[in-house]
């Protein structure tokens, strides 16, 4: 099935949403409001962690968790069930987002990460999983094959966005549908045990 926009959140009508339902307007939202608070917690942060975590460093995995999060929504089981709630979905996105980021934007992204001391791309890990406090997620589910929407206008549209903030790659990176089945289960990061 294919889909003119990919929702993040419930719209009334999905083929006319807000802005901020929509996966990339809600992703650009949620990046602009993580620019905000940083700005704000800067001094904060350095008075409390006494000067010994680099705010760089915090800044852009704050950007990067703000931007990755819910890359995980862009898939058929996630696009039906926001808009039909009697669907019952095979996986949660936060375990998607694992995949997707761990492993389809593992290549793209190692630059970003090299820049970093280790911890970041673990902190983001664990934003993305835990961003709703539903991961691991314990629920029975029927289905494990699930078709990544890779090649959506809209996925492309957020990987853009977020190549700004973090500068992951000197060129922009796509993706191709993909049916993610098996995955889920046992997703383990391969970097992090």
């Amino acid at each position: 099935m294919y889909y003119k926009h990919l929702l993040a959140k419930r719209a009334e009508n999905p083929d006319d949403p807000a802005a901020g339902q929509t996966l990339f307007g809600h992703t650009k939202y949620v990046v602009q409001a993580m620019e905000k608070l940083n700005d704000r917690l800067a001094k904060q942060l350095q008075v409390l962690t006494e000067g010994e975590i680099d705010f760089d460093a915090w800044r852009h995995c704050s950007l990067a968790a703000a931007w990755l999060h819910d890359l995980g929504k862009a898939n058929d089981h996630f696009q039906a069930m926001i808009r039909n709630p009697k669907f019952r979905q095979g996986a949660r996105h936060e375990a998607l987002g694992i995949v997707v980021v761990d492993e389809l934007l593992a290549d793209w992204l190692q630059g970003f990460w090299d820049r970093y001391p280790p911890w970041l791309q673990a902190a983001v890990y664990f934003a993305i999983a835990g961003h709703h406090l539903k991961f691991p997620d314990r629920q029975p589910r029927s289905s494990l094959k699930i078709l990544f929407l890779g090649s959506h206008p809209d996925l492309r549209h957020c990987l853009a966005c977020g190549n700004g903030h973090t500068h992951a790659a000197s060129q922009k990176h796509t993706l191709a549908d993909l049916v993610l089945s098996g995955k889920i289960r046992h997703s383990p990061c391969r970097h992090h045990p």
